[in-house]
């Protein structure tokens, strides 16, 4: 990281927007079920050693072996765990996480984050269309809402999952393309990450709407949508030309 002429190896960056705007969200995911959703009835800060009183490996081979073929192959590719969070479980939603590794001895599962008894999980896939699919719903939806109330979108900032590359769609910028294909030409910014922080998981959230407890988020394009509220568009913090959403 740079800050000025100075290289930092720790740190953080921040984005400061002073005007009159507002700013939406959209959390779209890219994984779907396999096999039902279970409790931890037994762990140690991030070793799950029971599933509804089972070892997490005899679920994971039950889940395999009743699972159609094309599952089978999405589970050796791109198994992940969804986990509820904070105590909050919004179905079907979970927040994804990686499983770092299997015990073959004692059937545990380690996943990359602390876990707690009573807590509930669910194996997922990943998978491109899903993901495609997902994300045009979810813009599709949002590009509607905001069309009743008479609303646009002048800017956005986009952060990617780095899973959400072309390994995933077999082609480059798959996710840019689908949001310049129903906003236009707007304004946008963002990078790949490795987790984002969101305020909710799946769909849109309103800023003028119901608060969501904020969570690190996994395999998602996190989109916030920004609204110029200044009366005369050409001194707004867009400028002249920004493209609306209700009309894409």
């Amino acid at each position: 990281m740079f800050f000025g002429e100075e290289l930092r190896h720790h740190g953080a960056v921040g984005l400061l927007i002073k005007h009159n705007f507002d700013a939406d969200m959209i959390v779209s995911g890219s994984e779907e079920p396999v096999g039902p959703s279970m409790v931890i009835t037994k762990s140690n800060r991030n070793e799950i050693h029971r599933l509804d009183d089972r070892t997490p490996l005899s679920v994971l081979e039950e889940i395999f072996l009743n699972a159609d073929p094309l599952s089978q192959l999405r589970m050796k590719r791109t198994l992940v765990v969804g986990l509820e969070s904070n105590g909050v479980l919004i179905d079907p939603d979970y927040v994804m996480r990686n499983i770092m590794d299997m015990d073959q001895e004692t059937g545990a599962m380690m996943i990359g984050d602390l876990v707690e008894d009573g807590q509930a999980l669910q194996f997922h896939v990943r998978d491109g269309e899903l993901a495609s699919r997902r994300l045009s719903q979810n813009i599709d939806n949002y590009a509607a809402h905001i069309s009743e109330r008479g609303k646009g979108v002048d800017a956005m900032l986009c952060f990617n999952s780095v899973a959400r590359g072309y390994r995933m769609f077999e082609e480059d910028d798959h996710d840019a393309k689908l949001i310049a294909e129903r906003f236009g030409s707007i304004p946008i910014a963002g990078f790949f990450s490795n987790g984002e922080i969101a305020s909710r998981r799946g769909g849109f959230a309103l800023n003028d709407e119901e608060e969501y407890t904020t969570r690190v988020m996994g395999y998602t394009d996190t989109l916030v949508m920004l609204r110029d509220l200044t009366d005369n568009p050409n001194r707004g913090i867009f400028g002249r030309g920004a493209a609306s959403a209700a009309t894409g």
